[in-house]
């Protein structure tokens, strides 16, 4: 499946919940937990996060993750956190998702 078929069937898949994310996404920055909040987009079960929608297969699983968790977790290297920061676009514009599709994740910023 190309790339753009992917970002595409995201956008669909994630479309019924935009608001829910955004206002996810808003309560991690107001409430100082984070300034990089990441939505995590999964088919499978997830061990990431707050759950925000948990659905069985092959349904999308989201939760609401924070860089400093995927840092602590070791899904980001100490020596890419920087990079990531420099990549990573305005809150009220965009989220970040971090999509699982096997047989890696990827992250993807999507309009609001």
């Amino acid at each position: 499946m190309s790339t753009d078929t992917v970002y595409y069937q995201l956008q669909s898949d994630l479309n019924p919940y935009m608001r829910m994310l955004g206002e996810a996404v808003d309560t991690v920055t107001i409430e100082d937990v984070s300034k990089y909040p990441i939505i995590v987009a999964a088919r499978e079960s997830l061990q990431i996060g707050i759950p925000l929608v948990e659905q069985p297969a092959p349904a999308v699983n989201l939760h609401v993750s924070s860089l400093e968790e995927f840092s602590t977790k070791g899904l980001i290297e100490a020596a890419r956190i920087d990079r990531f920061r420099e990549v990573y676009k305005d809150t009220s514009q965009f989220l970040c998702v971090f999509l699982i599709a096997p047989p890696d994740g990827t992250f993807v910023f999507l309009p609001r």
